[in-house]
């Protein structure tokens, strides 16, 4: 599945980077990326392979340079049903039984 990447300051949006949330996530396939101007700075956009019975990551805590962190929400495109509670696709929150 796509899965975009928000919340990376621009100066880290490069496809190594991407290829290793990508590995944290399941199997990583491919970065969607373009090394030329102007291009989409709003987020970046990695294809995955993941357990469909494991819980979906929601984001990671990104530690900069500078020693201080900021949050890189995951949103996956073309899913539905994805209950917020407990992260599995197929379901919504009030169906949860969790």
């Amino acid at each position: 599945m796509w899965v975009q990447l928000h919340g990376l300051p621009l100066e880290y949006q490069y496809p190594e980077l991407a290829e290793h949330m990508g590995q944290i996530m399941g199997i990583f396939e491919r970065v969607d990326w373009e090394d030329c101007i102007p291009r989409n700075i709003r987020f970046m956009r990695i294809r995955v392979r993941v357990d469909p019975w494991m819980p979906l990551t929601a984001g990671f805590m990104l530690r900069l340079d500078d020693g201080s962190r900021t949050w890189v929400q995951c949103r996956y495109e073309g899913v539905h049903k994805l209950c917020t509670q407990c992260r599995l696709i197929g379901h919504m929150r009030s169906q949860c039984n969790e």
